[in-house]
C-alpha cells in the first residue's frame, strides 16, 4: 500500500504539474509573440524562480530543444553596461545608455540640496559631445539640442557665443519662432557644464520670442537671467542670485581711488571717506555705525586732500569692521574730485575644513583668511608655462607665479596665502563721467556687496520694405549684488541691492528712385551704457561671479626653510561667465582662446590659425576662403610678398585700400580688437547720418556724404567729423578699366581704438587675449584733414597678356589742437605714396606651358617734422615657369625668380642694410594621383639653386646654395 500510495501521489504531481504548464503557457502566448517578435532567444517570459508558486525546487532555466537549421540565428545585444531606461513618469524608454542628466533642486533639506551633471563616456565618444533631435508638426520646425561647442545668438546686444555647452531648443513657424537656452557656468569655470557636482553653481537661461507681421515686419522680445545659487541657502530662487555660501562678514574693506583716465592728463582726488554699517545687537535690534579708515595708503600732498594722477598711482583707505558681529549691509561715502575710479576688495575669514601636511605636522582645520576679488591665477590654465585662457578677473600673464604660505601663530592658528609677487585685483563700483578737472568736486556714495547675478529684458524690431528698412533694439540691464554675510541661525542675510543700465541702437535707410539714378539716406542712432551687461570690469558682457568653496592647497613640504605649494589648485576664484564673445573673424572659436591663435603654439608659431578645425585667420585676410592668410598662404613664417613666386599676386598690408571710419590708421575691415562683439562699443553713445548717390554722373558710380558725432559717457575720448566718397569706374575698351576710389573727412577723433596688428614670423604677436592687450592707438587724427585715393589700371589687350597697375595716396594734414589735459598736437603733414604694378603673359602648346610675369614696387613715405623720409623703397622681381606634361599626372617643371643679370631686387633707402639682391632656381618633376586609397598624393623630386646678396653686412649675410629636394604632400 506504501508503495501504491507513492506512486498514486507521483502521478497526481505530474497531472497536477501539467496542467499548470499548460495553464501558464496558456495566458502567456500573447508575451511570448512579442517577444519572439522582438527577437528575444529565450521563450520563457519568465525566469522561473520568479514565480511566486514554484512547483519544483530545480530552479534552471531550460530554453527547450533548439533547431537552428529550421530557424535563423537570432543575435542578442549583449552589453555589460546597458540597462532597462525609465522615465521619471514610469515609462519604459529604450534599453541603453543614460547620456547626460542635469539635476537642480531646492529644499528645506540640506541634505537634498544638489546642483549635480552626470555625462557618460558615450556622450563623449559616440556623439562627440552633441546630440540634437529634430520634428516637424503642423507647421511647425522645432529642435532639442544638448551639447557643448553650440555657436548661439539671441540679439546683438544680449548674447552671441561662439562656443556654447548647454541646453538649446528651437522652434519656428511661418509666423512666430523661439529660442530657450540653458547651461550651468562655462568651460574652465569653477561652474561649468561637465559631470560633477557643484556647490556654487552659476545658472544661465534664457530665450527669445519672435512674430512676423505682415511680411514685413519682425518684432522679438529677449530675456536672459545669469545668476548664482547658493546651496545652503534655506529658500533657493530660480529668479534672483545668492551669495556662494553662507559667509562670514568681512574684516577687513580696501577702498581704491585711482585716475579714471591715466593718459586725459586730468587727474582724480580724494578728500575723505568714511563708512555706514548696520549691525544686529544680541536683542536683535539694528544699530547703525559710522567707520573712519583705520590706514590710508598712497599718493598725495596733504592729509586733508590726496592727488592721484597716472598710471600705477592710486589712493588705498582701510576699513576694519567688527569681527563676530552680524551685519546687514554697507555704504560708503566718499568726498571725491577730477576723473575718478573707485574700486574695492575686502579680506573675509573662512573655516577650512581641509587637512594637509605642513612643516610642523598636519594642519586644519582651521580659519583663513580669504580675498574678494580673489588672486587671478592664468598658471592654473595654462599651456607651457603660457597664459592659455582669461577666465580669472583681471587675470595677468606671468609665466610662474609662485604663492606661499605664511603662518600665524594665533588662537587658533591661521595661515595666509600670499603670491610673491603682489597682485591684488580690484573691483570697480563707480567712475566719473567725463573726464572733470579737480574744480568739480562731489559726493559719492555706493552700497558694498559681491555680485551676484544679473537680468537682461530687451526688445527688438525689423522692418524690412521695398524701399525702406529700419532695425532696433533696447535691452534693460538689472545687475544684482548681495552684502557678503549669511547666517540661517540668525536669520539674518546680507542686504540686496541693484544696479541699471541700458542700451540700445536704431538703424535707419530710406531709398528714392528717380530714374536709374538712386539716393539713399541712412542713420544710425545709439547708446550702450558704460555699465552695461556685467558692470564696469566686465570684458565679455558677463557678470563678474565668484566663490571660494572647494579645495584649498594639496601637497605641502618644506624646502630652504619656507613652506611653499607643491600642487596647486583654486583657493578661490573670481570670473566673468561671458555672454557676447570676442570673434572678430566669425568662426567658430572665440579670439582668446587657444584654438583660434598660432602664438599659443610655440613651436609652430606660423600656424595663424590654430590647430583646431573651422578656425579662421584674421578679419579681412582670408578672401579666397582657403582657412590661410592671403598674405602667407603657405604658412612658412615668410611674407609671401617678399618670397619668389609667391610674391606675385600678394602685398603688403598698407598697400591695401579700406575706408578707416575710426582714424586707427587699419583699414576697418581688418581690424581685430580685444572687445566683445557688440554693434557699439560699450560706454559709447552718438549718432551717424548719410547720404549715397548712385550713378549721378557718367563714370561716377557713387557719391557719399556723412557725418558723425561720437563720444564716451566716462571716457575722456570724442569723434565727430563730416566726410565725401567718390568711386568711379571706366572702361573706354573691352581690353581696359580705369578704377577710382576716393575718401576725404575733416575729423576730431580722441577716442582709443586699439587693435592687433597682424604680423608674420617667430616674433609674430597674433593673438587676440585680453592678458595680451593690443598696441595703442596713437590717436592720428587729433585734429586732421585726411585723404586716402585708391586707383587701378586693368589692360588685357589678349587672353595671353595682363597688364595691373595700382596706385595709392594718403595725406594727413594734422591741425594744431589741443587735447585733454593740456597735450598738443602740433601742426604737421604726413603723405605716403604706394605703387604696385604687374604684368604677365602665358601661353600653352599641346603639352607644353609658359608662364612669365614682371612685378614692381615703390613706396615713399614723408612727414613735414621728420628728416629725411620716414619710408623710401623700391622692389621689383622678374618671374619665369614652365613645365612640360609627359603625362596627365607627371609633369616636368622649371622656374626662376630673378635672373643673373636681372635679379629680384629690394630696395630700402631708409634702412639700407635690408635691401638685398635675390635669385632663386628650381627644376623639378612633379607626380599627382587623386585616388591613392581615397587621398591625393602629390611628389616633388628636384633641383634647387638659391642666392641673397645683402647690399650692406659683411658676407656672413649672404649665401649661394644648390641641393636636392624630395616632398611629399597628402590630402583628401
Amino acid at each position: 500500500m506504501a508503495d501504491k500510495g507513492f506512486i498514486l501521489c507521483i502521478l497526481f504531481l505530474l497531472l497536477f504539474s501539467t496542467a499548470s504548464f499548460a495553464q501558464y503557457e496558456g495566458e502567456a502566448s500573447p508575451s511570448v509573440a512579442s517577444t519572439a517578435e522582438k527577437g528575444a532567444l529565450f521563450r520563457f517570459p519568465k525566469a522561473p524562480f520568479s514565480q511566486p508558486d514554484r512547483v519544483f525546487l530545480n530552479r534552471s532555466n531550460w530554453p527547450g530543444y533548439l533547431n537552428y537549421g529550421k530557424e535563423a540565428y537570432e543575435r542578442a545585444v549583449v552589453s555589460a553596461r546597458s540597462f532597462e531606461l525609465y522615465d521619471r513618469l514610469g515609462y519604459r524608454l529604450l534599453r541603453g545608455y543614460p547620456l547626460l542628466t542635469w539635476y537642480e533642486t531646492y529644499s528645506d533639506s540640506l541634505a537634498l540640496r544638489e546642483s549635480r551633471i552626470f555625462r557618460s563616456n558615450q556622450f563623449w565618444q559616440w556623439f562627440d559631445k552633441f546630440v540634437i533631435l529634430h520634428d516637424s508638426y503642423r507647421g511647425w520646425n522645432v529642435g532639442v539640442m544638448i551639447g557643448d561647442n553650440v555657436r548661439t545668438t539671441l540679439t546683438p546686444l544680449t548674447l552671441a557665443r561662439a562656443r556654447w555647452d548647454g541646453v538649446r531648443i528651437d522652434g519656428e513657424s511661418k509666423r512666430y519662432g523661439f529660442t530657450l537656452l540653458s547651461t550651468r557656468g562655462q568651460l574652465r569655470h569653477y561652474s561649468s557644464f561637465q559631470t560633477m557636482r557643484d556647490e556654487s553653481p552659476v545658472i544661465q537661461y534664457g530665450g527669445r520670442w519672435f512674430a512676423k507681421l505682415g511680411g514685413f515686419l519682425t518684432a522679438g522680445l529677449t530675456f536672459f537671467n545669469q545668476y548664482q545659487v547658493d546651496m545652503e541657502a534655506p529658500k533657493g530662487s530660480f529668479i534672483h542670485g545668492d551669495l556662494p555660501y553662507p559667509m562670514e562678514a568681512p574684516s577687513r574693506i580696501f577702498v581704491r581711488v585711482e585716475d579714471d583716465s591715466p593718459l586725459d592728463g586730468n587727474p582724480a582726488g580724494v578728500y575723505e571717506i568714511h563708512l555706514d554699517i548696520q549691525v544686529r545687537e544680541t536683542d536683535g535690534t539694528w544699530e547703525a555705525l559710522t567707520f573712519e579708515p583705520i590706514t590710508v595708503n598712497g599718493a598725495g600732498y596733504s592729509p586733508m586732500f590726496r592727488r592721484v594722477e597716472g598710471p600705477g598711482e592710486a589712493v588705498d583707505f582701510e576699513f576694519q569692521l567688527p569681527s563676530g558681529r552680524a551685519i546687514r549691509s554697507a555704504r560708503f561715502h566718499a568726498k571725491v574730485a577730477g576723473d575718478y575710479r573707485i574700486s574695492v576688495r575686502q579680506v573675509h575669514p573662512y573655516w577650512n575644513t581641509e587637512q594637509f601636511l605642513g612643516e610642523e605636522g598636519t594642519i586644519g582645520p582651521r580659519w583663513e583668511d580669504r580675498y574678494w576679488p580673489s588672486v587671478p591665477m592664468p598658471q592654473a590654465h595654462n599651456l607651457e608655462g603660457r597664459a592659455q585662457y582669461p577666465i580669472d578677473f583681471k587675470a595677468i600673464a606671468s609665466k610662474n607665479p609662485t604663492y606661499e604660505i605664511e603662518f600665524d601663530a594665533q588662537d587658533p592658528p591661521q595661515y595666509v596665502i600670499v603670491p610673491v609677487t603682489e597682485h591684488r585685483p580690484f573691483y570697480t563700483v563707480r567712475r566719473a563721467t567725463g573726464s572733470p578737472d579737480l574744480s568739480h568736486v562731489r559726493m559719492v556714495a555706493f552700497e558694498y556687496g559681491i555680485p551676484v547675478g544679473q537680468r537682461l529684458l530687451g526688445g527688438d524690431i525689423e522692418i524690412v520694405a521695398e524701399e525702406f528698412m529700419l532695425r532696433g533694439e533696447l535691452v534693460y540691464n538689472r545687475q544684482e549684488s548681495k552684502f557678503p554675510f549669511a547666517n540661517d541661525s540668525l536669520g539674518v542675510r546680507g542686504k540686496r541691492f541693484t544696479l541699471d543700465a541700458l542700451a540700445g541702437y536704431v538703424n535707419v535707410i530710406r531709398t528714392f528712385h528717380f530714374g536709374k539714378r538712386l539716393l539713399v539716406l541712412g542713420g544710425e542712432v545709439f547708446r550702450l551704457d558704460p555699465e552695461y551687461s556685467g558692470g564696469y570690469d566686465s570684458e565679455r558682457g558677463g557678470v563678474v561671479l565668484f566663490t571660494d568653496r572647494g579645495k584649498s592647497y594639496v601637497g605641502v613640504k618644506g624646502r630652504e626653510g619656507r613652506t611653499k605649494v607643491e600642487d596647486r589648485v583654486y583657493h578661490g576664484s573670481t570670473q566673468e561667465f561671458a555672454l557676447v564673445s570676442d570673434n572678430d573673424d566669425g568662426d567658430d572659436w572665440p579670439d582668446d582662446w587657444p584654438g583660434d591663435e598660432g602664438k599659443f603654439q610655440p613651436r609652430s608659431p606660423e600656424v595663424y590659425s590654430g590647430a583646431k578645425g573651422h578656425s579662421g585667420v584674421f578679419p579681412g585676410l582670408d578672401e579666397d576662403g582657403d582657412g590661410s592668410p592671403d598674405t602667407d598662404r603657405d604658412r612658412n613664417g615668410v611674407p609671401d610678398w617678399s618670397q619668389p613666386f609667391l610674391l606675385y599676386e600678394s602685398d603688403a598690408p598698407d598697400f591695401v585700400y579700406g575706408m578707416d571710419l575710426n582714424n586707427n590708421g587699419v583699414p576697418d575691415h581688418r581690424e581685430n580688437d580685444a572687445e566683445a562683439d557688440y554693434p557699439y562699443r560699450r560706454d559709447m553713445k552718438g549718432a551717424h547720418f548719410f547720404a549715397k548717390f548712385s550713378r549721378p554722373l557718367p563714370m561716377v558710380d557713387l557719391v557719399s556724404l556723412g557725418y558723425y558725432n561720437l563720444r564716451e559717457e566716462v571716457g575722456w575720448g570724442k569723434a565727430k567729423g563730416p566726410y565725401v566718397r567718390l568711386e568711379m569706374s571706366h572702361r573706354p575698351t573691352g581690353w581696359l578699366e580705369v578704377k577710382l576710389k576716393d575718401d576725404v573727412k575733416y575729423v576730431r577723433d580722441t577716442i582709443r581704438d586699439d587693435v592687433y596688428i597682424f604680423e608674420i614670423g617667430s616674433d609674430s604677436t597674433n593673438i587676440g587675449s585680453v592678458l595680451v592687450s593690443p598696441p595703442e592707438d596713437a590717436l592720428p587724427m587729433k585734429r586732421s584733414l585726411a585723404n586716402r585715393a585708391f586707383l587701378s589700371f586693368y589692360l588685357n589687350p589678349t587672353s595671353a597678356l595682363n597688364l595691373r597697375m595700382d596706385a595709392m595716396h594718403f595725406l594727413n594734414r594734422q591741425y594744431e589742437t589741443s587735447v585733454l589735459g593740456g597735450e598738443r598736437q602740433p601742426e604737421d603733414l604726413f603723405t605716403e605714396v604706394a605703387f604696385v604694378g604687374r604684368t604677365d603673359y602665358s601661353r600653352r602648346w599641346e603639352d607644353f606651358e609658359l608662364w612669365s610675369g614682371v612685378k614692381y614696387v615703390l613706396k615713399e613715405g614723408d612727414r613735414r617734422s621728420v628728416s629725411p623720409r620716414i619710408s623710401s623703397l623700391r622692389f621689383y622681381a622678374p618671374i619665369l615657369r614652365f613645365g612640360y606634361h609627359f603625362t596627365p599626372d607627371v609633369v616636368f617643371q622649371f622656374g626662376m625668380s630673378g635672373f643673373k643679370g636681372f635679379p629680384m631686387r629690394y630696395k630700402d633707402r631708409i634702412s639700407p642694410d635690408r635691401s638685398y639682391c635675390q635669385r632663386n632656381t628650381i627644376a623639378m618633376i612633379r607626380a599627382h594621383s587623386e585616388d591613392y586609397y581615397g587621398y591625393n598624393i602629390t611628389i616633388n623630386i628636384g633641383l634647387q639653386h638659391q642666392f641673397m646678396d645683402f647690399d650692406e653686412g659683411g658676407k656672413e649675410r649672404d649665401y649661394d646654395t644648390f641641393g636636392f629636394f624630395v616632398d611629399t604632400f597628402c590630402g583628401l
